[in-house]
């Protein structure tokens, strides 16, 4: 059994369909996985089909913020664990990633597309498996947790991570080769533009054959993208 962690935090774009939606897709495809989420609006344990959801320590940290929660050593019970944003489609089984090879790794994204994997550190996909180095990311971070937040106020908890273990210790793309995709790559062949919304973006128009995870990371959000492409709108409406 592995352990898969998710984080909520109320107020924001995201709420308990989205936990329900990529619970539902993990274990689909993942017979061995446990899936747990942090949630802001539980004070106990509360065990729900396919998802059992944990207090979230600390419900001041804001956006992204939230995602520092999982640092704490509240949670070395449950790690290693692997983590992933709520905007984030489970298309396939994740062989390779749960569990990966480098299970006593920090794991994290690369950039995507232009962005080279070395200049940046994306948290969309992260693995928790190195605890000195999850101690070394959550003591820094209560050092001064306010001046944290103001000088990352643009780049957010993975400029954060990074200027902290500066640089990666594995990258996604390289343990898992043409197993997570970016939704929004520079070269879709597929525009959609949402004027209402304030959103464009190229997109994949189709899962790619040996797709696992499909990072959606920003605007438009799975279900807004739901009503432009089949593959999206059969995602979402599983039932």
């Amino acid at each position: 059994m592995t352990n898969v962690m998710l984080v909520l935090r109320s107020g924001g774009d995201f709420s308990l369909n989205d936990v329900l939606l990529i619970s539902h897709h993990i274990h689909k495809h993942n017979e061995n996985a446990k899936v747990y989420c942090i949630y802001d609006k539980v004070d106990e344990q509360t065990d729900l089909v396919g998802v059992t959801l944990l207090p979230l320590e600390n419900k001041t940290w804001d956006r992204w913020w939230c995602k520092m929660n999982m640092f704490s050593p509240t949670l070395k019970q449950y790690r290693p664990f692997l983590y992933m944003d709520l905007d984030t489609a489970i298309v396939s089984n994740l062989e390779g990633i749960l569990p990966p090879v480098n299970e006593d790794k920090f794991i994290t994204l690369g950039g995507f597309n232009e962005i080279g994997y070395e200049q940046y550190l994306l948290s969309g996909l992260l693995w928790f498996g190195n605890e000195e180095k999850i101690l070394k990311i959550w003591d820094a971070w209560n050092v001064d947790t306010e001046a944290s937040m103001e000088k990352h106020i643009v780049g957010g908890d993975q400029e954060f991570i990074k200027d902290v273990v500066k640089d990666h210790e594995e990258v996604w793309q390289h343990l898992a080769p043409n197993k997570i995709f970016n939704f929004k790559p520079i070269d879709g062949k597929k525009s959609i533009v949402n004027k209402k919304g304030n959103w464009s973006a190229r997109v994949l128009d189709e899962i790619p054959e040996q797709a696992s995870v499909i990072c959606f990371h920003g605007r438009p959000r799975i279900p807004e993208a739901a009503p432009y492409l089949d593959w999206v709108n059969e995602y979402v409406n599983y039932k």
